[in-house]
Protein backbone atom coordinates (compact mmCIF):
# COMPACT_ATOMS: atom_id res chain seq x y z
CA UNK A 1 0.00 0.00 0.00
CA UNK A 2 1.46 3.13 -0.91
CA UNK A 3 1.06 6.86 0.84
CA UNK A 4 -0.65 9.21 -1.44
CA UNK A 5 -0.60 12.42 0.19
CA UNK A 6 -3.91 13.61 -1.21
CA UNK A 7 -6.98 13.68 1.28
CA UNK A 8 -9.74 13.73 0.08
CA UNK A 9 -12.37 15.82 2.20
CA UNK A 10 -16.24 15.39 0.94
CA UNK A 11 -17.66 18.47 1.16
CA UNK A 12 -21.56 19.03 -0.24
CA UNK A 13 -21.01 21.83 -3.07
CA UNK A 14 -23.26 24.79 -2.28
CA UNK A 15 -26.87 25.29 -3.54
CA UNK A 16 -27.22 26.61 -7.00
CA UNK A 17 -29.87 28.43 -8.52
CA UNK A 18 -32.07 26.90 -11.87
CA UNK A 19 -34.03 28.73 -13.94
CA UNK A 20 -36.90 27.14 -15.47
CA UNK A 21 -37.24 27.76 -19.15
CA UNK A 22 -39.08 25.70 -21.63
CA UNK A 23 -36.90 24.27 -24.49
CA UNK A 24 -37.92 23.16 -28.24
CA UNK A 25 -36.32 20.04 -28.66
CA UNK A 26 -34.98 20.08 -32.69
CA UNK A 27 -34.20 16.53 -32.47
CA UNK A 28 -30.17 17.26 -32.57
CA UNK A 29 -27.73 18.74 -30.36
CA UNK A 30 -27.44 22.78 -30.33
CA UNK A 31 -24.00 22.94 -29.27
CA UNK A 32 -20.76 21.47 -30.31
CA UNK A 33 -20.77 17.80 -29.91
CA UNK A 34 -17.82 17.15 -27.35
CA UNK A 35 -17.34 13.51 -27.75
CA UNK A 36 -19.06 10.34 -29.64
CA UNK A 37 -19.16 6.40 -28.68
CA UNK A 38 -20.08 3.31 -30.47
CA UNK A 39 -22.40 1.21 -27.88
CA UNK A 40 -21.34 -2.49 -27.28
CA UNK A 41 -23.23 -4.72 -29.32
CA UNK A 42 -24.80 -7.18 -27.41
CA UNK A 43 -24.04 -11.06 -28.04
CA UNK A 44 -26.87 -12.46 -30.58
CA UNK A 45 -27.54 -16.14 -31.08
CA UNK A 46 -25.83 -17.90 -34.56
CA UNK A 47 -28.16 -17.26 -37.64
CA UNK A 48 -29.58 -14.34 -35.02
CA UNK A 49 -29.64 -11.20 -37.29
CA UNK A 50 -27.01 -8.39 -35.87
CA UNK A 51 -28.20 -6.21 -33.99
CA UNK A 52 -28.63 -2.11 -35.33
CA UNK A 53 -25.58 -0.20 -34.22
CA UNK A 54 -25.90 2.78 -32.11
CA UNK A 55 -23.60 5.94 -31.25
CA UNK A 56 -23.93 7.87 -28.82
CA UNK A 57 -23.13 11.97 -28.54
CA UNK A 58 -22.14 14.46 -26.35
CA UNK A 59 -23.26 18.11 -26.35
CA UNK A 60 -24.25 21.03 -23.99
CA UNK A 61 -25.97 19.38 -21.10
CA UNK A 62 -27.25 16.25 -23.18
CA UNK A 63 -26.90 12.96 -24.28
CA UNK A 64 -28.25 11.51 -27.00
CA UNK A 65 -28.63 7.51 -28.83
CA UNK A 66 -28.71 7.29 -32.15
CA UNK A 67 -29.22 4.36 -34.25
CA UNK A 68 -27.26 3.72 -37.79
CA UNK A 69 -29.40 2.24 -40.57
CA UNK A 70 -28.04 -0.84 -41.98
CA UNK A 71 -27.85 0.37 -45.67
CA UNK A 72 -28.87 3.64 -47.31
CA UNK A 73 -31.21 5.95 -44.95
CA UNK A 74 -31.32 8.32 -42.11
CA UNK A 75 -29.88 8.11 -38.52
CA UNK A 76 -32.93 7.60 -36.21
CA UNK A 77 -32.40 9.43 -32.75
CA UNK A 78 -33.44 6.84 -30.31
CA UNK A 79 -33.79 8.81 -26.76
CA UNK A 80 -32.03 11.71 -25.05
CA UNK A 81 -30.78 11.74 -21.38
CA UNK A 82 -31.02 15.01 -19.93
CA UNK A 83 -28.85 16.76 -17.53
CA UNK A 84 -29.22 19.26 -15.12
CA UNK A 85 -28.61 22.55 -16.79
CA UNK A 86 -27.55 25.86 -15.14
CA UNK A 87 -27.51 29.17 -16.93
CA UNK A 88 -27.23 28.87 -20.32
CA UNK A 89 -25.98 31.95 -23.16
CA UNK A 90 -27.23 32.45 -26.63
CA UNK A 91 -25.16 30.04 -28.58
CA UNK A 92 -26.52 27.14 -25.75
CA UNK A 93 -23.53 26.66 -24.10
CA UNK A 94 -23.44 26.76 -20.10
CA UNK A 95 -22.79 25.27 -16.90
CA UNK A 96 -24.10 21.53 -16.36
CA UNK A 97 -22.13 20.95 -19.72
CA UNK A 98 -21.00 17.36 -20.32
CA UNK A 99 -17.31 17.28 -21.06
CA UNK A 100 -16.58 13.37 -21.22
CA UNK A 101 -18.27 10.07 -20.95
CA UNK A 102 -17.75 6.46 -20.57
CA UNK A 103 -19.77 3.48 -21.53
CA UNK A 104 -19.76 -0.06 -19.90
CA UNK A 105 -18.90 -3.25 -21.82
CA UNK A 106 -22.33 -4.29 -21.72
CA UNK A 107 -23.86 -1.69 -23.27
CA UNK A 108 -25.99 -0.83 -20.45
CA UNK A 109 -25.03 1.64 -18.49
CA UNK A 110 -23.43 5.20 -19.54
CA UNK A 111 -21.18 7.25 -16.90
CA UNK A 112 -20.99 11.08 -18.01
CA UNK A 113 -19.22 13.58 -16.36
CA UNK A 114 -20.76 17.44 -15.96
CA UNK A 115 -19.06 20.52 -15.58
CA UNK A 116 -20.20 23.04 -13.25
CA UNK A 117 -17.27 25.41 -13.78
CA UNK A 118 -16.06 26.72 -10.28
CA UNK A 119 -18.98 25.56 -8.66
CA UNK A 120 -17.44 21.77 -9.27
CA UNK A 121 -18.33 18.53 -11.50
CA UNK A 122 -20.76 16.04 -11.25
CA UNK A 123 -20.73 12.23 -12.13
CA UNK A 124 -24.10 10.83 -13.75
CA UNK A 125 -24.82 7.55 -14.23
CA UNK A 126 -27.57 6.61 -16.86
CA UNK A 127 -29.22 3.70 -18.34
CA UNK A 128 -29.21 3.48 -21.43
CA UNK A 129 -32.20 1.75 -22.61
CA UNK A 130 -34.94 3.70 -20.47
CA UNK A 131 -33.09 6.93 -20.02
CA UNK A 132 -33.04 6.71 -16.24
CA UNK A 133 -30.83 8.72 -13.97
CA UNK A 134 -29.78 5.89 -12.11
CA UNK A 135 -27.38 7.89 -9.71
CA UNK A 136 -26.10 11.44 -9.49
CA UNK A 137 -22.19 11.98 -7.46
CA UNK A 138 -21.15 15.53 -7.05
CA UNK A 139 -17.67 16.66 -6.45
CA UNK A 140 -16.40 20.13 -5.54
CA UNK A 141 -12.98 19.97 -7.45
CA UNK A 142 -13.13 19.71 -11.13
CA UNK A 143 -12.92 16.20 -12.69
CA UNK A 144 -11.74 16.50 -16.26
CA UNK A 145 -12.01 12.75 -17.24
CA UNK A 146 -12.99 9.25 -16.75
CA UNK A 147 -12.36 5.63 -17.58
CA UNK A 148 -13.73 1.88 -16.95
CA UNK A 149 -11.46 -0.59 -16.60
CA UNK A 150 -11.55 -3.49 -18.79
CA UNK A 151 -13.51 -6.02 -16.47
CA UNK A 152 -15.92 -3.47 -16.19
CA UNK A 153 -16.03 -3.23 -11.97
CA UNK A 154 -13.86 -0.06 -11.37
CA UNK A 155 -14.14 3.37 -12.94
CA UNK A 156 -10.66 5.79 -12.94
CA UNK A 157 -11.43 9.74 -12.41
CA UNK A 158 -8.90 12.69 -13.01
CA UNK A 159 -9.54 15.26 -10.73
CA UNK A 160 -8.02 18.97 -10.10
CA UNK A 161 -8.35 19.74 -6.97
CA UNK A 162 -7.67 23.17 -6.23
CA UNK A 163 -4.73 24.09 -3.98
CA UNK A 164 -4.34 20.42 -3.46
CA UNK A 165 -3.10 19.58 -6.91
CA UNK A 166 -4.40 16.86 -9.00
CA UNK A 167 -4.92 13.56 -8.34
CA UNK A 168 -6.19 10.10 -9.71
CA UNK A 169 -8.88 7.75 -8.24
CA UNK A 170 -10.58 4.44 -8.69
CA UNK A 171 -14.14 3.85 -7.54
CA UNK A 172 -16.17 0.25 -7.33
CA UNK A 173 -18.72 0.32 -9.99
CA UNK A 174 -21.23 -1.03 -8.02
CA UNK A 175 -21.12 1.36 -5.65
CA UNK A 176 -21.82 4.14 -7.82
CA UNK A 177 -24.78 2.30 -9.29
CA UNK A 178 -26.84 2.91 -6.58
CA UNK A 179 -29.81 5.07 -6.62
CA UNK A 180 -27.81 8.38 -4.57
CA UNK A 181 -27.94 11.89 -5.35
CA UNK A 182 -24.99 12.70 -2.98
CA UNK A 183 -21.28 13.55 -2.48
CA UNK A 184 -19.08 11.41 -4.39
CA UNK A 185 -17.94 8.59 -2.33
CA UNK A 186 -14.48 8.10 -0.82
CA UNK A 187 -11.89 6.01 -3.88
CA UNK A 188 -10.68 2.31 -3.24
CA UNK A 189 -7.66 4.12 -4.25
CA UNK A 190 -6.26 7.56 -4.72
CA UNK A 191 -2.79 8.71 -6.05
CA UNK A 192 -1.84 12.95 -5.73
CA UNK A 193 0.02 13.85 -8.79
CA UNK A 194 1.90 16.36 -7.64
CA UNK A 195 3.45 19.32 -10.25
CA UNK A 196 0.69 18.26 -12.60
CA UNK A 197 -1.18 21.21 -14.26
CA UNK A 198 -4.38 21.62 -16.11
CA UNK A 199 -6.41 19.47 -17.42
CA UNK A 200 -5.57 15.32 -17.11
CA UNK A 201 -6.77 12.15 -19.10
CA UNK A 202 -6.85 8.75 -18.31
CA UNK A 203 -7.59 5.66 -19.94
CA UNK A 204 -7.10 1.81 -18.67
CA UNK A 205 -4.98 -0.67 -21.19
CA UNK A 206 -7.51 -2.66 -22.79
CA UNK A 207 -6.08 -5.96 -21.19
CA UNK A 208 -7.48 -7.82 -18.04
CA UNK A 209 -4.28 -7.81 -16.30
CA UNK A 210 -0.59 -5.62 -16.38
CA UNK A 211 2.23 -7.94 -16.69
CA UNK A 212 2.96 -6.68 -12.55
CA UNK A 213 -0.71 -7.81 -11.54
CA UNK A 214 -3.82 -5.56 -11.93
CA UNK A 215 -5.43 -3.51 -13.78
CA UNK A 216 -3.01 -0.81 -16.25
CA UNK A 217 -3.81 2.60 -15.67
CA UNK A 218 -2.73 5.45 -18.19
CA UNK A 219 -2.43 9.29 -16.77
CA UNK A 220 -1.54 11.98 -19.36
CA UNK A 221 -1.30 15.65 -18.75
CA UNK A 222 1.17 18.54 -17.87
CA UNK A 223 3.74 19.43 -15.31
CA UNK A 224 4.84 23.20 -14.95
CA UNK A 225 8.78 21.84 -14.13
CA UNK A 226 10.79 20.80 -17.57
CA UNK A 227 10.82 23.68 -19.71
CA UNK A 228 8.69 23.59 -22.73
CA UNK A 229 5.97 26.22 -23.78
CA UNK A 230 4.93 28.54 -21.05
CA UNK A 231 6.95 26.41 -18.68
CA UNK A 232 5.25 22.91 -19.09
CA UNK A 233 6.25 19.68 -20.23
CA UNK A 234 4.28 16.68 -21.21
CA UNK A 235 3.97 13.85 -18.92
CA UNK A 236 2.62 10.38 -19.06
CA UNK A 237 2.59 7.95 -16.20
CA UNK A 238 1.80 4.26 -16.24
CA UNK A 239 0.00 2.83 -12.73
CA UNK A 240 -1.12 -0.80 -12.17
CA UNK A 241 -4.16 -1.28 -9.61
CA UNK A 242 -5.25 -3.60 -7.18
CA UNK A 243 -7.93 -3.50 -5.33
CA UNK A 244 -5.97 -4.71 -2.09
CA UNK A 245 -3.45 -2.53 -2.66
CA UNK A 246 -4.35 0.39 -4.08
CA UNK A 247 -2.70 1.98 -7.50
CA UNK A 248 1.15 1.33 -7.89
CA UNK A 249 3.59 3.01 -10.15
CA UNK A 250 5.39 1.36 -12.81
CA UNK A 251 6.54 3.82 -14.96
CA UNK A 252 6.80 7.69 -16.00
CA UNK A 253 8.21 9.91 -18.88
CA UNK A 254 8.47 13.46 -19.28
CA UNK A 255 7.78 14.84 -22.78
CA UNK A 256 9.73 17.99 -24.11
CA UNK A 257 6.60 19.49 -25.26
CA UNK A 258 3.30 20.40 -23.53
CA UNK A 259 0.41 17.76 -24.80
CA UNK A 260 -3.28 19.17 -25.81
CA UNK A 261 -6.14 18.21 -23.64
CA UNK A 262 -7.88 15.28 -23.63
CA UNK A 263 -6.04 13.73 -26.71
CA UNK A 264 -5.23 10.34 -25.00
CA UNK A 265 -5.64 6.78 -26.99
CA UNK A 266 -4.37 3.94 -25.73
CA UNK A 267 -4.08 -0.22 -27.45
CA UNK A 268 -3.03 -3.09 -26.04
CA UNK A 269 0.63 -1.94 -27.21
CA UNK A 270 0.99 1.47 -27.58
CA UNK A 271 0.21 4.97 -25.88
CA UNK A 272 -0.78 7.83 -28.37
CA UNK A 273 -0.70 11.71 -27.11
CA UNK A 274 -1.42 14.99 -28.94
CA UNK A 275 0.69 17.52 -28.28
CA UNK A 276 0.08 21.09 -28.63
CA UNK A 277 0.47 23.81 -30.97
CA UNK A 278 3.02 26.68 -30.30
CA UNK A 279 2.26 30.21 -31.50
CA UNK A 280 4.91 30.00 -33.45
CA UNK A 281 3.56 31.00 -37.27
CA UNK A 282 2.70 27.94 -39.35
CA UNK A 283 3.19 25.44 -36.56
CA UNK A 284 1.40 22.60 -36.11
CA UNK A 285 0.61 20.11 -33.15
CA UNK A 286 1.76 16.76 -33.67
CA UNK A 287 0.62 12.83 -32.52
CA UNK A 288 3.55 10.89 -30.56
CA UNK A 289 3.40 7.49 -29.61
CA UNK A 290 4.73 5.94 -26.96
CA UNK A 291 5.45 1.69 -26.01
CA UNK A 292 3.97 0.96 -22.54
CA UNK A 293 6.73 0.49 -20.19
CA UNK A 294 6.77 -0.77 -16.82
Amino acid sequence: MISTGYTATPTAPKAREFDAFLQLDLGTHHAPVVQLGLVPAPAVPPLAPPPPVRVVSAGECTLRVWQLPETAGPIVLERCLYGRAGRRDADGRGDGDIRRFALSADGRWVFALADWGTGGSELMVFELATGNLQASWQASDTLDDLALDPAGRHLALARRAGANGAASEVHAVATLLRPRFTALPAPRAQQALPGWVGALSLAFVPQLTWKRGGAALVVAGNTAAGGGRRGRAGHVSWWAFEPASGLDPCDARRLPRPLAPATLAVGERFVAVGHAASRRRGARGRIELQEHGG
